[in-house]
């Protein structure tokens, strides 16, 4: 059985919970550990506006260097566009795109520890936000994010953040042995995590 947060590091858990009570318990959906746009976030935030935030936590150095390997945050890749020629994109190519672009973050913040600030990596998109955590827990903006799009978060993402929240609630509340992130499948997966 997997532990809560075998997966995650002591910061990322203390830092998600820094960053909760920092956005204002209940002035937004909050979710940790989802996984949209390809990737894990380490939280999800809908805005009371119902824009979506990505807030993505780095505990160290060795963190932001796996990062620079990564090219792929569909968050700092400009919109593909096809030539004119061609007669525009082909819709299997037009549907994939607006479903990243969909779960694509309108903002994107980094939350790192006090004084990691200062390591950020040159490669770092400029309109990325930088979020620092102290060591009692405070939360401080060193750098504001800006828009990297303006359309609200459709209505598939709202109810998969909501879904997600509810079932590690309720899961959590209805079976006391159940200590993973993921919300099972089914009944069979759910009695073999809680042993």
């Amino acid at each position: 059985m997997e532990a809560l947060g075998a997966s995650v590091s002591a910061f990322e858990r203390r830092a998600q919970n820094a960053l909760v009570r920092w956005l204002g318990t209940g002035r937004h959906l909050v979710a940790p550990n989802v996984y949209l746009a390809g990737h894990e976030w380490d939280l999800a935030v809908l805005t009371r506006a119902g824009y979506l935030w990505e807030i993505e936590i780095k505990a160290s150095n060795s963190d932001w260097n796996a990062d620079k390997r990564k090219t792929d945050h569909p968050a700092g890749k400009p919109q593909c566009r096809w030539d004119a020629a061609w007669g525009g994109a082909p819709s299997w190519v037009t549907r994939a795109a607006d479903r990243v672009r969909a779960e694509s973050p309108a903002r994107l913040y980094y939350c790192v520890p006090l004084g990691l600030e200062e390591h950020t990596p040159r490669s770092l998109d400029p309109r990325f936000g930088i979020l620092t955590l102290d060591e009692t827990d405070r939360v401080r903006c060193h750098r504001k994010p800006r828009a990297l799009h303006k359309e609200p978060a459709p209505e598939f993402i709202v109810n998969r953040l909501a879904f997600s929240m509810a079932a590690r609630y309720w899961y959590a509340r209805c079976y006391p042995g159940y200590t993973s992130l993921r919300v099972p499948e089914n009944e069979p997966e759910l009695e073999e995590m809680i042993g």
